[in-house]
């Protein structure tokens, strides 16, 4: 009997501990997905102020979004800034990632440390320094600055996804390409990368969303007719606080949904990402 009994709490115990993890798990899921649903909701609301609930609804707030100039050029001036830094910040990333898996290096894991350090570093004290550096060095092109700005803080990202995809990589296909004649430039092209795609693009896609998202250092080195989606976010929302911002919101979130699902329809994301989706 006793016996029984213990095999009963011993089922209770594993069950109690499943709903609790699954109860973790929704919650993690709703904090994510909530503020997304709920800012989806309010710029669909008619109120010149943003109030829960709206008393109406109307596409006003996107028509306002989209004939607002300063929006629209920040938005595209962000697109080109992050697609740049995305690419600088993955190449050199995957060059740097694949020498210290490839040859070995004395003292890789100091300069993983340093390539990652940007990472911990407040964005806030990287912006002023960038600031500082630009002003005294004469370089005053808005542009080339917050790109640099940008490399700087998404290269870690890049590093980090290709070098967990080169520990996973098996060496020996390398070493199988060229006892059948590759020379070491055909090996990296041909055998190398398409085996670390996944890596590679998952860190281009973080590098990508870093550099889009940021608004600290893009804050410090815009100018006047150089600024982008979140630092021009910010400026209109010192003098206006209708629900316009709710409307861009909503738009880049739909954007991001559609490029996901696009990407997934024609390539599949389990296969980009190097998982079962």
């Amino acid at each position: 009997m006793t016996r029984i009994l213990g095999i009963f709490s011993s089922i209770a115990a594993t069950r109690a501990v499943l709903a609790g993890v699954w109860a973790l798990r929704l919650s993690i899921l709703a904090f994510t997905i909530v503020p997304m649903v709920v800012i989806v909701w309010l710029s669909f609301s008619a109120d010149t102020f943003t109030r829960i609930p709206p008393d109406s609804y109307s596409l006003h707030w996107y028509a306002q979004a989209l004939s607002d100039g300063r929006l629209i050029d920040g938005f595209l001036l962000s697109i080109q800034i992050a697609v740049m830094s995305a690419l600088i910040a993955l190449g050199t990333g995957t060059l740097a990632a694949y020498g210290l898996w490839r040859y070995r290096l004395v003292g890789s894991r100091l300069i993983a440390t340093l390539v990652s350090l940007p990472v911990v570093i407040p964005t806030v004290v990287t912006g002023l320094a960038f600031l500082g550096l630009f002003s005294r060095l004469g370089m005053y092109d808005a542009f080339l600055n917050i790109v640099l700005g940008h490399v700087v803080i998404a290269l870690p990202f890049a590093f980090r996804s290709v070098v967990v995809a080169f520990a996973r990589y098996n060496a020996r296909l390398d070493e199988a390409a060229a006892s059948l004649g590759a020379n070491g430039w055909r090996v990296f092209i041909n055998v190398t990368l398409p085996q670390v795609r996944p890596g590679i693009f998952a860190g281009g896609l973080f590098a990508f969303v870093v550099s889009f998202d940021d608004f600290n250092i893009a804050a410090f080195l815009v100018d006047a007719e150089t600024v982008t989606l979140p630092v021009s976010m910010y400026q209109y929302l010192l003098w206006l606080m209708d629900p316009t911002l709710t409307a861009v919101s909503a738009m880049v979130t739909l954007l991001t949904v559609i490029g996901a699902v696009i990407i997934h329809r024609w390539i599949g994301l389990g296969r980009l990402l190097g998982v079962d989706i």
